[in-house]
C-alpha cells in the first residue's frame, strides 16, 4: 500500500476571496487543506484531515447564484462511505478526486454537494474558466474541458 500520494503532485496554497454578496469570506488553500475564514481570521469550515487537496477554486458551476469551491483531492479509496454493489472489498491506495463544496456560514465542515469516484488519469491541476467549466490538465499537458450538467460534471 502507498504511504502518501505520488511524488510527481505539486501542491499548491492559494487565498481567494468568496465575491460579492459573501461578506468578507476567504477561503484559504494551506498545507493540502482547505479552510474557510470569516472577516476576521476566524474557521468557519475546514476541510476533513482524510482530504488532501492539491489545488481549489471559486466559481458559480451550477449556475444557482452562489458560489461553488471545487477542490481536486488526493484520499484513500475510489469511492466514499458508499460504493457501487459490484464493489465488494475498497481499495485503499491513495487517488484524485474532484469535490464540489458549498461555503457554509459555521458548522465546521462544508457542505457537500458533488463527489467524483477516483478519476483514473494523473491530473496536474484543475482549474475553473470564466464560465464555470472546469479545466483539468493532465501530465502530459493534455487539456480536457467539463461543464456542469445538473448532477455532476460531464466530459465536453
Amino acid at each position: 500500500m502507498q504511504d502518501a500520494p505520488p511524488g510527481w503532485v505539486q501542491w499548491r496554497d492559494a487565498q481567494v476571496e468568496l465575491g460579492e454578496g459573501e461578506g468578507n469570506r476567504r477561503v484559504v488553500l494551506e498545507g493540502r487543506q482547505v479552510r474557510l475564514l470569516d472577516d476576521e481570521g476566524s474557521v468557519i469550515a475546514q476541510t476533513p484531515d482524510s482530504w488532501l487537496v492539491q489545488c481549489a477554486a471559486v466559481a458559480d458551476v451550477d449556475k444557482d447564484g452562489q458560489p461553488e469551491l471545487v477542490f481536486l483531492v488526493w484520499k484513500r479509496g475510489s469511492f466514499g462511505t458508499k460504493h457501487p454493489f459490484w464493489v465488494r472489498n475498497e481499495d485503499d491506495s491513495w487517488s484524485q478526486h474532484v469535490f464540489v463544496v458549498r461555503p457554509v456560514e459555521s458548522g465546521g465542515e462544508f457542505e457537500r454537494v458533488w463527489m467524483s469516484s477516483a478519476l483514473g488519469h494523473e491530473v496536474a491541476s484543475a482549474e475553473l474558466d470564466g464560465a464555470g467549466e472546469l479545466v483539468l490538465t493532465d501530465r502530459a499537458g493534455s487539456l480536457t474541458r467539463w461543464y456542469w450538467n445538473s448532477w455532476g460534471f460531464a466530459k465536453e
